[in-house]
Order: C-alpha cells, then sequence, then structure tokens
C-alpha cells in the first residue's frame, strides 16, 4: 500500500508566503508613494490609513484580475520559465 504523506500547515504556508511577501513589499510602497505627498500630512489619521488601504485595494484587484489563477509560488515559477522559453524558441526559429 502506499502511503500518502501529508503536507503540514507550515510547509503549506510556506509555499504560499511569496505572494505574501509580495503584497506586503507592495504595501509599503503605495505608503513610501502617498507619504510623500504634502496632501497627504494634511489629512486627519483616519484618511490618511484609508487612503493607503484603498490604493492597496484597488492594485491587488487590478492583478487578481489580470492574473492566471496558480495554486502555488512554484506553479507560476513553472508557467513563467515556459513562457520565456517559448518566446525565445520562436525567436530562433
Amino acid at each position: 500500500m502506499s502511503e500518502e504523506i501529508k503536507e503540514t500547515i507550515k510547509d503549506k504556508v510556506k509555499k504560499k508566503m511569496g505572494l505574501t511577501k509580495y503584497f506586503c513589499e507592495m504595501y509599503f510602497q503605495i505608503y513610501d508613494l502617498v507619504a510623500n505627498d504634502p496632501r497627504y500630512s494634511k489629512l486627519p489619521s483616519y484618511l490618511q490609513n484609508s487612503v493607503i488601504s484603498t490604493i492597496f485595494i484597488a492594485t491587488k484587484e487590478t492583478i487578481n484580475n489580470n492574473r492566471v489563477p496558480y495554486k502555488s509560488l512554484d506553479d507560476l515559477k513553472k508557467s513563467t520559465a515556459k513562457t520565456i522559453l517559448n518566446n525565445v524558441e520562436s525567436k530562433l526559429s
């Protein structure tokens, strides 16, 4: 009989952290962009948070709508590698 080895939750989360790190970095880039605007400091604090959240959510939704659904970061890497390889092959032909 074949035994199935189940992944631990820690391993499952680790596989999906690539995208989470990307969104975290995107959040801080949005903050840097907004915080450097002189109008930002004049807003009340609740609106400052709202501005960052709104831009982040809108950007994330745009990315999600244009993104092909992948099960994991490894699937994304494999697909990207195949696309690059196909582009190179077509240029060489």
